[in-house]
Parts: structure tokens; C-alpha cells; sequence
């Protein structure tokens, strides 16, 4: 009997000492989740802004290189509406 006894409480020690070791796994996998996703919404952040850059960077060009060579009255039309039909690229 007090060989069951003996048994029972090693496996109560080792129940406990899992029990405590999954929990440190679990805080540890809950503090890597709030990590990335933290570093996710940061690079969103940051692509937006890139993607704002690009974007005003070719309207710059495209104003500057149409102050240079405007095109002729002609095909003023066909590029104003293949512009507009056209999505911009991220």
C-alpha cells in the first residue's frame, strides 16, 4: 500500500512539473503572438507610407515629363483615358 502511495505522489509531481512546464510554453507562444503582432501593424504602417511615396513620386514625373513634351492634342484623350482606366500598381 505504501508502495501505491509512493507511486501516486511521483505522479502527482510529475503531472505538476508538465502542468508547469505547458504553461510556461503557453506565456511564451502568447508573448510571440503580441510580438509579430506588433511588428505586423509596423509594417503595414510602413508599406502605406512607401506605397504613398511611389505614388506621389510618379505624379511628379508624370507632370514633369508632360511639361516637357506635352503630348499632341490628339492623343491627349487616349492617354487622359488610358490613365484612368489603368489601376495603379502597388
Amino acid at each position: 500500500m505504501e508502495a501505491a502511495l509512493l507511486a501516486e505522489e511521483g505522479n502527482k509531481q510529475a503531472l505538476a512539473a508538465k502542468a508547469d512546464a505547458t504553461c510556461w510554453v503557453i506565456e511564451h507562444l502568447r508573448g510571440q503572438a503580441a510580438y509579430r503582432q506588433q511588428q505586423a501593424k509596423r509594417l503595414t504602417e510602413l508599406s502605406g507610407s512607401d506605397a504613398s511615396r511611389a505614388d506621389a513620386l510618379e505624379d511628379s514625373l508624370v507632370l514633369v515629363l508632360t511639361r516637357l513634351q506635352p503630348p499632341p492634342p490628339a492623343s491627349r484623350s487616349r492617354i487622359t483615358s488610358s490613365a484612368a482606366a489603368s489601376p495603379r500598381r502597388w
